[in-house]
């Protein structure tokens, strides 16, 4: 059946089609499964239409990876900081739960970022500027830790990445296998984490 062909007067709303669109196929289809033509084709809008806006896959990705970014940190600004600002270990730890409840939820932001579909970030200083500043609240949280004598010294960053590595970890066997998991991981999974991110917290504590 062929898709219905919807008339865009204004470019802008393609361009949020399409991310839209794009975000579905990927969701259903895998990152390798989606294509530039059936992309276009289910919205009934031609392939130069789509080129004017998304010339090739990788800018398609990176469009869904910056919009991810400026959500996730809305939501820690909202649901972390702004509520747990003067308890760095409740910072933290929420600040993990964030990351895994989003990462759930938006199960293409882990795949982007976790595999090799953007091969070059540096080509991209707008992601990196996006991704650096979740980074950068973490890093915050960490450094107010260490002047206050709860978290060991050291390079903030390589602290940040020895808590969140294990959370990292732990959303990409969820939600980024490629194969179904026993029921009891699944089930457990929760609870996994919850011992992960306070284990890491103790890794990193004076």
């Amino acid at each position: 059946m062929e898709p219905v062909k919807k008339k865009y007067h204004y470019p802008a709303d393609l361009k949020q089609d399409l991310l839209e669109k794009g975000i579905q196929l990927i969701r259903e289809k895998g990152i390798d499964g989606l294509t530039l033509k059936s992309l276009a084709g289910s919205l009934g809008v031609t392939s130069a239409a789509m080129y004017h806006h998304y010339p090739d896959k990788t800018a398609l990705f990176v469009a869904i990876v910056e919009r991810r970014a400026v959500e996730l940190y809305q939501q820690l600004n909202e649901k972390v900081v702004a509520v747990h600002k003067d308890d760095v270990a409740q910072l933290l730890i929420k600040s993990a739960e964030v990351f895994y409840d989003f990462c759930a939820e938006n199960t293409e932001f882990l795949a982007l970022i976790m595999g090799d579909a953007i091969r070059s970030w540096d080509e991209y200083p707008a992601i990196n500027e996006k991704v650096q500043n979740v980074f950068g609240i973490l890093e915050k949280a960490i450094v107010q830790g260490q002047q206050s004598g709860i978290l060991r010294d050291g390079n903030p960053y390589n602290l940040m990445m020895v808590l969140f590595s294990g959370t990292l970890g732990m959303a990409n066997i969820m939600f980024n296998s490629k194969t179904a998991l026993p029921a009891q991981i699944v089930g457990d999974a929760r609870q996994a984490f919850s011992d992960v991110i306070h284990g890491s917290l103790n890794m990193i504590r004076k």
